[in-house]
């Protein structure tokens, strides 16, 4: 039976036996055995969560949450000792102490997931480790994981978290079943998406009765987001912009007079997302203060983007060129004029963030009838040098979306897709069987480009199947 065993599991479930009578020990071994196989796997450490930035509480205070795994619990099996950069801040036994002598003391038993907070902790990067103790205080188990922190700021207090901060407009037109995928991934990512920190609106339009159906079905999914019908919106949807806009002759019945009227003087930031897009890294309030922190104290940043991160290398649009990452700053900021490909694209509205009162500004004053012709004159205005579009642009270490160009749903730009993909009305069908696209697949992944042309999967029960061998052929529209 212990040829079974790896040599790392016998010697863990020997420290675990330690103190066991000689009679008794044999039996102790194998069910520690049995134990740590199972806990072994189950032992990490959820928060800080790893490579991540968290940003830190008052007197520089952080949450630390350890998973002991479904079968493991202190202090029958040990004690659990909290480590920063080496040195020991905590130690369960099952109560907290700092005196190993104290050593097991009062308190229930714990299992399951234990949290804790550390004070004192410095701005910059860090290690923190969990590790099971015997007895004796020698190391059985150990966990460990590498985070950045932040400390807390002034410019954080700027924002009431009461209060919407980011204005978070979708795009999307006859593609229900991709737009659920992009919510879906949304929200395992964005921690906070349904707070009122947020702000999530969908603009859709439908060519016809099922893709209509679609929308009804992705709206009874996501009770907190917005849902916005092009050419029928509430009449008490409406924003300073519009008013300005129509007050200046402009027509109230177009794409952009819905548009303009989902911008909102008093959120400060605003972004935006295609439908075929999909969300595969955290975006939490840390993440977003990172955001706001730029956009207010560089005034030479024009936006932050969520898409590009270093590990972007070429360029699916401009057929797979190659686009070496630039020369970043201390805090992930480069010149974008002359950058190759994606680094020298700043106006994406691919999940890219941009300061309200300036985006307000390009949006009246440009001509634009659907998201292609904004971003497409967004881009040649800032391209030509013109006044306020600032020089820099930022991003986050890793990626937190990709598009995947699985179909094209309009003629105004000949945009690059996957010409064997899925069409928007066979994934509808599908969708509207209770079909839906899945990601998890995707996420944390760190991909060389900002477009990924991957099969989609949908899940079926338990079971999952690819469309890539399904064609894109149906008709386009203009939008």
């Amino acid at each position: 039976v212990l040829k079974l065993w790896s040599v790392s599991s016998l010697w863990v479930a020997s420290e675990l036996c330690f103190g066991t009578r000689t009679s008794m020990r044999s039996w102790c071994l194998i069910i520690a055995l049995l134990e740590v196989s199972s806990n072994s796997i189950g032992f990490q450490i959820l928060e800080p969560q790893p490579d991540k930035t968290a940003l830190l509480g008052p007197e520089n205070s952080l949450r630390i949450t350890v998973e002991l795994g479904s079968r493991l619990r202190l202090p029958d099996h040990g004690y659990l000792a909290i480590f920063i950069d080496g040195q020991q801040t905590t130690l369960l036994c099952p109560s907290s102490t700092s005196d190993p002598s104290l050593c097991p003391n009062q308190g229930l038993p714990i299992d399951g997931q234990v949290s804790m907070e550390v004070t004192g902790l410095q701005q910059g990067h860090h290690m923190v480790s969990a590790e099971i103790l015997n007895v004796h205080m020698y190391p059985i188990l150990q966990t460990r994981s590498f985070f950045s922190a932040m400390e807390s700021s002034e410019l954080d207090e700027e924002l009431n978290p009461q209060k919407p901060a980011f204005n978070m407009v979708i795009f999307s037109k006859d593609r229900a079943c991709q737009l659920d995928q992009l919510l879906s991934s949304l929200q395992e990512h964005v921690p906070n998406w349904d707070s009122q920190f947020l702000k999530i609106q969908v603009l859709y339009d439908f060519s016809d009765r099922k893709f209509r159906d679609g929308y009804r079905a992705v709206q009874r999914l996501y009770p907190s987001v917005f849902f916005h019908q092009q050419n029928n919106l509430s009449s008490t949807v409406t924003s300073t912009y519009y008013d300005m806009y129509v007050e200046a002759g402009g027509d109230s019945t177009g794409f952009k007079a819905d548009y303009l009227r989902l911008m909102e003087e008093d959120i400060p930031y605003i972004m935006h997302y295609m439908d075929d897009m999909v969300a595969i890294g955290t975006w939490g309030r840390t993440e977003q203060m990172v955001a706001h922190r730029l956009l207010t104290s560089r005034p030479e940043l024009i936006s932050v983007s969520l898409r590009l991160h270093p590990g972007v290398t070429k360029c699916y649009s401009n057929g797979d060129i190659v686009t070496p990452a630039p020369v970043f700053d201390s805090e992930m900021t480069w010149n974008w004029g002359g950058s190759p490909g994606d680094w020298g694209y700043p106006m994406s509205l691919d999940a890219h963030i941009f300061r309200t009162v300036e985006f307000s500004a390009w949006a009246l004053s440009l001509d634009f009838y659907n998201p292609n012709t904004l971003e497409g004159n967004l881009a040649v205005h800032c391209s030509q040098g013109q006044a306020g579009c600032a020089p820099k642009l930022a991003c986050y270490k890793q990626g937190k979306v990709i598009n995947i160009p699985a179909n094209r749903i309009q003629n105004t730009f000949p945009n690059r897709y996957m010409s064997e993909g899925p069409s928007a009305a066979l994934l509808n069908t599908e969708f509207l069987f209770n079909r839906r696209l899945v990601s998890r697949h995707l996420w944390n992944l760190n991909f060389s480009a900002v477009h990924v042309p991957v099969p989609l999967v949908f899940e079926v029960g338990s079971l999952q199947h690819e469309m890539s061998d399904l064609r894109s052929d149906e008709p386009k529209s203009d939008y």
